[in-house]
């Protein structure tokens, strides 16, 4: 929540907040469910151990607007971050290949937002299942990488309803 991220042992009985900042994106680690993932509007954070203690990455932008985490069970080790800038625009897309410790810029050459500013409201992005390399993301279009987030490719157009490939722009 805007408050925290909140933890409960008892089936929901009670409730302690273990993070207390603006969570806005959440993820655990394919098969290990004591590592879990988490993002403020402009910090990664990760913990070993269930939520006792998080821990910052590094190889990240200091500042930002808004980060979204991917995560795939094709390969475990892999985090994937999506980080809009304080204008919401495109930052980066980075990957970790060591459960989130630490990352690489992957890809920041085009504009996959569309130059919208919209990543306040629409921004999503996910790992396929099966393929580690393949990522989809969106704010007003759908953008897919097949080699990890080296170049992405459009897979729709939100600005053309007759289209086959139309879908409506808020990609969340």
């Amino acid at each position: 929540s805007s408050s925290g991220m909140w933890k409960s042992t008892n089936g929901g009985n009670t409730w302690s907040n273990i993070l207390p900042q603006n969570i806005k994106d959440i993820e655990i680690k394919p098969n290990q469910s004591n590592t879990i993932y988490a993002a403020s509007p402009n910090v990664f954070y990760y913990s070993n151990d269930g939520g006792n203690s998080f821990n910052t990455a590094s190889g990240l932008p200091p500042t930002g607007g808004r980060i979204v985490i991917g995560v795939t069970p094709a390969d475990d080790e892999y985090v994937y971050i999506l980080s809009a800038d304080d204008n919401y625009e495109m930052q980066g897309l980075y990957r970790s290949t060591n459960s989130g410790v630490s990352f690489n810029l992957r890809y920041s050459n085009d504009d996959i937002f569309d130059q919208s500013g919209q990543a306040w409201f629409d921004l999503a992005m996910c790992v396929s299942p099966t393929d580690p390399e393949m990522i989809f993301t969106g704010v007003l279009n759908v953008w897919k990488s097949t080699n990890g987030g080296n170049s992405f490719s459009q897979v729709n157009s939100w600005s053309d309803p007759g289209s086959p490939a139309y879908t409506h722009a808020d990609i969340h």
